[in-house]
């Protein structure tokens, strides 16, 4: 299972889902995904085997496609809704063409998947006395935190991919902090109060200047000992003071014992170790998921502060104001109070005002992984900049408003769409195509003496084929406008899918010329399947329209 997963790796086609004249084993047919998801929640199953079929889920059936951007800045004025709701908010933030992976196994199965992470992870919390941590670095725990760790990481590529909706992200946000709580134990409001203080004096006090802190990849670094060592200090003096000195030193205490019983034999020491490796990287990646959720929620603030404009100053449809627009300090008020204050407790990630959260990340701080440090760190930060970048959200926003504006941008969209499903493909059609001219070079050259005395049959031929295509407006500016496209495209096809005609000018309507999104991303994998050489074509008439539009 392991290796068949290892195989199906960051979306390798060839083992995923290859061409039919490739004639390779499919592993996604052969492992279907009802049988897959059956296995990884099967609890009569040993720990370690759900979590290598929990591995094989992620790469064979979720990751398939390109991951989604959480925040959106250029938006339709047309679609922009009066009232916005958390339940009737979608986390895709692009509304364009869906994924590989709904086309190839179907969106109701993914909720199969994303009840079966739920209800995980509630186990998880539910098997757990009050009081005690979730995650234990036990050696006995060793094959179960692999499985933990293995749901997170699916958990992670839904939400990335776009299954959740923002409410499901937020239960989902809730699970996760009482499962990454190193100590699950109730504090006094005084004491997150300190925390707070202790944040923002870090940010505002001891930095008052920003370009102090240098961002790096893997960590924060700072720019002098002196301002590390403070901060240092600090933060181990708010971590005290939220987590308790003396529930750390019993922790000490509880862990040094168990260290001393696992030295029983070396076996038990080494997979103590890796448990708590295990749980170090499963946190790693709920913060990871903590971040997304966190730049959904700044998708979901500019919808909402758009929608206030849009109710307030209200205009046609080509963006003309019905009255002149007049913004006062208490406009500007009255917004921040509806993006923020109204919405607050909606977006709480741990229904505790996000004391929850601050205490976590600030355990995950003080860990040994500089990783999970640095990665903490940084959604710390971002907790206390929520207004900071919602004012360079707004900055950035790009509203489409007119009719030429809309058209460009859903034209854009569907051709980036199709250029990245040929990109990916584009190997496995070169390797096939050349198989293909090898196997069959002596049959073409046959039928091509066989039809130089008789030249008006391919004519006929392309006559036809170009007459259905017309009929059928597939000549039209939002298809095959382009000559030289429209002629290549007659020309792959009789020469190459002369049988298949009928069914590939079909599935080329639906790409083209249909309003269903879920049916153009149907067919275009369909074609890119059963009619590859298509392709060529389609590319050259995308950037054909791509320069028309600039």
């Amino acid at each position: 299972l392991d290796l068949l997963a290892q195989m199906c790796q960051d979306q390798q086609y060839l083992a995923i889902d290859p061409p039919p004249e490739r004639q390779l084993l499919n592993i996604s047919s052969e492992l279907p995904a009802n049988l897959v998801l059956k296995c990884m929640s099967d609890s009569r199953l040993p720990h370690d085997l759900r979590a290598s079929f929990t591995r094989l889920m992620l790469h064979l059936h979720v990751v398939r496609g390109s991951p989604l951007n959480a925040i959106r800045h250029a938006r339709l004025w047309r679609e922009i809704p009066d009232k916005v709701t958390i339940s009737g908010n979608p986390s895709r933030s692009v509304e364009g063409y869906v994924d590989g992976g709904r086309i190839r196994t179907g969106g109701e199965f993914f909720v199969k998947v994303l009840k079966t992470v739920d209800v995980y992870l509630e186990d998880l919390r539910k098997s757990t006395r009050e009081g005690e941590a979730v995650l234990s670095a036990s050696a006995a725990k060793l094959d179960e935190n692999r499985l933990t760790f293995e749901v997170v990481t699916l958990a992670r590529a839904l939400a990335h991919f776009g299954f959740y909706s923002f409410a499901d992200l937020l239960r989902l946000a809730h699970n996760l902090l009482a499962i990454a709580d190193s100590s699950p134990k109730k504090h006094s409001g005084i004491s997150c109060l300190i925390c707070f203080i202790g944040i923002f004096t870090v940010v505002t006090v001891l930095y008052p200047d920003a370009n102090q802190i240098r961002r790096t990849k893997h960590a924060l670094v700072f720019d002098s000992k002196s301002a590390y060592d403070k901060t240092s200090s600090l933060f181990r003096q708010v971590t005290y003071s939220v987590i308790g000195v003396n529930a750390m030193q019993k922790a000490a205490k509880q862990h040094s014992s168990h260290l001393q019983s696992e030295t029983q034999s070396a076996e038990d020491t080494a997979r103590a170790k890796e448990s708590q490796q295990v749980i170090l990287e499963t946190k790693l990646i709920i913060v990871e998921i903590l971040n997304f959720i966190m730049d959904v929620r700044r998708d979901y603030r500019i919808t909402v502060a758009l929608s206030w404009f849009k109710r307030q100053f209200p205009c046609d449809d080509i963006g003309e104001l019905y009255s002149e627009a007049d913004l006062s300090e208490q406009d500007a008020s009255r917004l921040c109070e509806e993006v923020f204050q109204e919405c607050e407790e909606e977006l709480d990630f741990d229904g505790d005002r996000g004391q929850l959260l601050l205490r976590i990340l600030l355990q995950m701080t003080m860990s040994d992984f500089s990783k999970l440090t640095s990665t903490a760190l940084t959604v710390l930060f971002r907790h206390f900049t929520q207004y900071q970048e919602f004012v360079e959200d707004l900055k950035q926003v790009q509203l489409l408003v007119s009719n030429d504006d809309v058209e460009n941008y859903r034209q854009v969209d569907r051709d980036l769409f199709i250029l990245k499903i040929l990109t990916e493909k584009s190997e496995l059609w070169i390797q096939a195509d050349k198989a293909r001219s090898e196997s069959s070079s002596s049959h073409s050259f046959e039928e091509h003496s066989s039809s130089v005395d008789d030249s008006p049959r391919p004519l006929l031929s392309v006559r036809s084929t170009s007459q259905q295509l017309e009929e059928i407006g597939l000549n039209a500016p939002r298809a095959f406008h382009n000559d030289e496209s429209f002629r290549a495209l007659v020309e792959k096809i009789d020469q190459h899918y002369s049988p298949a005609r009928e069914e590939c000018i079909k599935l080329l309507y639906e790409l083209l010329l249909g309003d269903d999104r879920a049916l153009a991303a149907s067919a275009l994998y369909e074609l890119s399947d059963r009619t590859p050489l298509i392709g060529y074509p389609l590319v050259r008439q995308v950037c054909s329209q791509t320069q028309t539009i600039l």
